[in-house]
């Protein structure tokens, strides 16, 4: 049997940011899972956090 990745390699500064849920002064791309990246098993997020900012466990 033959397995056939679906995963694509793309620069991750070319990928839009959205807020999260802290708001302002985090962001949030979405690398694998989403509609422009598809996956069938894996969500990839690369989070950024401004300094001092955090958000509760969850």
């Amino acid at each position: 049997m033959e397995i056939k990745s679906t995963l694509k390699v793309f620069n991750e500064a070319e990928a839009p940011g959205a807020p999260g849920v802290v708001g302002r002064g985090q962001l949030v791309k979405q690398l694998a899972g989403s509609a422009e990246h598809p996956s069938e098993r894996l969500t990839v997020n690369l989070v950024t956090f401004e300094a001092g900012l955090h958000e509760h466990l969850h």
